[in-house]
């Protein structure tokens, strides 16, 4: 208020004041300003709030900002509407940037609302939405997206995780001489099972489970896991006999 003693004129629109036009101009320059409106108004669809709207001057497209309060709720409520196009919130370097001085996690909608973070689409192809985590220090980035039909864990063009919609999934390990499994599976429920297989049982091969006891196969090899840090080696065959 103190540097737009007109907003304080409670006479006609801001948009006919000549003063408050002045004074605009004062502190935005603009050759040709792209702001032609603001409402400042006691409330807002009910609510507390203020609106602050603006018309661009070559065809009217209006673009809107609302502060408001629900009477009774703690909340702030801040609602951008643009007419044509979408809505972009950008710093210098044309990234959006969130941040909280005294919070360290956003929360997406509400018990009373719902909500859900929506991620768009990068193409109209196979590249669908995606969100980075970025990493500390030197660090590695991991991008989470969806490609195609997978859903993928992914960084340096390494594809680490990914899942298709009916529920297979693949780990991989990308590093050659890491040193470490593929997978590590902790129990810490000392008296219950690391796997528990679920499937239809038959007495021959003809099934994911085979109840058939016989040793008639011949053995194919072994594969190596280790057990506490052992390396230990199971024992596989050519069929279910």
């Amino acid at each position: 208020m103190g540097r737009f003693p007109a907003l304080l004129d409670l006479g006609a629109p801001l948009a006919t004041r000549l003063a408050f036009q002045r004074e605009l101009l004062d502190y935005v320059p603009l050759t040709e300003p792209v702001l032609r409106h603001i409402d400042a108004v006691g409330s807002v669809s009910g609510f507390t709030g203020v609106e602050l709207r603006s018309l661009r001057a070559s065809d009217g497209a209006e673009s809107k900002a609302t502060f408001s309060k629900v009477t009774g709720r703690a909340d702030v409520w801040l609602s951008v509407f643009s007419s044509s196009g979408a809505v972009h919130f950008l710093d210098a370097e044309n990234d959006l940037d969130l941040g909280s001085v005294s919070r360290l996690a956003w929360t997406v909608g509400s018990a009373a609302w719902g909500g859900a973070l929506n991620v768009a689409a990068a193409d109209a192809t196979n590249e669908g939405g995606e969100i980075v985590l970025l990493g500390a220090a030197s660090n590695n980035n991991w991008h989470v997206d969806t490609s195609a039909t997978l859903l993928r864990f992914h960084h340096g063009s390494a594809i680490y995780f990914s899942m298709a919609p009916g529920g297979s999934t693949t780990i991989s390990q990308r590093t050659t001489d890491s040193g470490l499994p593929v997978q590590i599976l902790e129990q810490l429920d000392v008296d219950d099972t690391f796997v528990n297989f679920i499937g239809d049982t038959a007495a021959d091969g003809t099934k994911s489970i085979s109840s058939d006891t016989s040793e008639d196969a011949s053995k194919f090899g072994a594969y190596r896991v280790e057990i506490n840090g052992t390396t230990k080696w199971v024992r596989v065959y050519d069929d279910e006999s």
